[in-house]
């Protein structure tokens, strides 16, 4: 809209005073400046939208990440868990035969 005023505006001279043309190209400035803001705010939600996608990804990839962790641990905990019951058992196998 705004390449179409500035093709027209040069013009409006060789058309004197005629209302209709520089009604034309101020309708035509307006028509594109609410076309700008209207992308604009539409760009704006976009990006919203896609970080709120981005970071519910990466909240599930933290929270998965955490899950993994918390069962690893876990394997580990019980692992030395039972090699502590297996020490034990061998120190009470070592003091009822000395």
């Amino acid at each position: 809209m705004d390449r179409v005023a500035s093709m027209v505006e040069p013009l409006l001279p060789r058309l004197g005073e005629d209302q209709d043309a520089v009604e034309l190209v101020a309708l035509l400035k307006k028509t594109d400046a609410l076309v700008r803001q209207r992308e604009a705010a539409v760009d704006e939600v976009a990006r919203t939208v896609d970080a709120i996608k981005d970071n519910h990804y990466l909240r599930s990839q933290i929270e998965f990440e955490l899950e993994r962790r918390r069962e690893t641990n876990r394997s580990q905990l019980d692992d030395l868990l039972r090699q502590n019951n297996e020490l034990r058992q061998r120190l009470e196998d070592i003091l009822r035969r000395s």
